[in-house]
């Protein structure tokens, strides 16, 4: 079985799961294999981007809560998201 590797621009530079009421996700990416290089939170279950800003990171039931009637969903299965590194 193969792995496949996502990545996601800047993932580095987490947001807090505590956000706005109002504030929802244009997209959510939801999997067991979340890399964030932060050494408190290494890996995390969620994360909810707006636009290029990634909102926030965390456990799936906080990130769910972020979205709205037009977010997308990522479900990742086997796959691992890890931070884009641009040069």
């Amino acid at each position: 079985m193969s792995m496949r590797l996502l990545s996601l621009p800047a993932l580095c530079l987490l947001a807090t799961t505590t956000v706005a009421d109002e504030t929802t996700a244009d997209l959510i990416f939801v999997g067991a294999n979340i890399v964030t290089v932060d050494a408190d939170l290494p890996s995390v279950q969620a994360v909810a981007v707006t636009g290029t800003t990634i909102l926030a990171v965390g456990p799936k039931q906080d990130i769910m809560k972020l979205r709205g009637g037009e977010t997308r969903v990522v479900e990742l299965g086997d796959n691992t998201l890890v931070p884009g590194f641009i040069d």
